[in-house]
């Protein structure tokens, strides 16, 4: 009599439950800054002030401050300016996609000059090179920027509006894990591992919009050393990777009966 052997209802469990876990499986990539830059979006006379436009590596290359984010100045000589960070998007392992992303960063003093409390934001630029010279395009100008997501935004209440309020390193941190913000994000990756981009851009901006007037003096310092700010992502294997593990595992044993 011939007998055959059965695939054992415990194999079959150890199995599932092994492709269960590969699926929570989570792993981080920090990605490396490549670029800290400014961009002047306004200008009113006076010699001495950068002129409007975008400045690459600003501090290296034009001597732009790169801790500032909002209007600075005198009378007849004031200017606006962002901040943006940029990241060198790494490649993932095969069958990996993004199920989240954090933005971390410092403020170290901040100037409520108007008394409107300003919040600074952060958005994720959606677009692949901001870098066009002299090119102010990206210059935040108001609380309807939909061409790109926000990440988050951070008020402070400062105790002084005339002078700046020198606070004990604020650590800020944002966290995504759905929304539009995202799916950019999982967008600049084109639906596999390999990045269909080279960097990602976040712009540093006041959600009021800077200003050159007397109103426009609200800024903030933000630390520029990279041990203080950072972009990370985590990632998980996609559905299809984990459920083509266990097929494999299946067939083999099918074929040891």
């Amino acid at each position: 009599m011939k007998h055959t052997r059965s695939l054992p209802v415990l194999s079959l469990a150890v199995v599932i439950t092994l492709a269960a876990t590969v699926q929570s499986h989570a792993a981080s990539y920090a990605a490396t800054r490549s670029s800290l830059d400014a961009i002047v979006g306004q200008r009113s006379g006076g010699a001495g002030a950068p002129t409007i436009g975008y400045y690459e590596d600003a501090a290296a290359t034009s001597g732009v401050s790169t801790s500032l984010v909002g209007g600075t100045g005198s009378t007849g000589n004031r200017t606006g300016q962002d901040l943006i960070y940029r990241y060198t998007l790494p490649t993932l392992s095969i069958g990996e996609t993004i199920e989240s992303y954090t933005v971390f960063f410092q403020i170290t003093a901040m100037r409520d000059h108007g008394g409107n409390d300003p919040e600074l934001d952060v958005y994720l630029l959606n677009t692949a090179d901001p870098t066009t010279p002299g090119d102010d395009s990206l210059f935040f100008r108001g609380n309807d920027d939909t061409s790109h997501d926000l990440v988050g935004s951070q008020l402070i209440n400062p105790t002084s509006n005339a002078s700046f309020d020198v606070i004990p390193n604020l650590d800020v941190t944002y966290t995504i894990n759905s929304g539009a913000a995202l799916a950019t994000l999982q967008g600049f990756y084109g639906g596999d591992h390999i990045p269909d981009q080279v960097e990602a851009s976040f712009r540093f901006n006041l959600d009021v919009g800077n200003a050159t007037d007397g109103l426009g003096l609200n800024r903030y310092f933000v630390n520029d050393s990279v041990s203080t700010s950072g972009f990370e992502m985590t990632t998980i294997p996609e559905p299809s990777t984990a459920l083509l593990g266990v097929f494999a595992v299946l067939l083999m044993l099918r074929r040891r009966r």
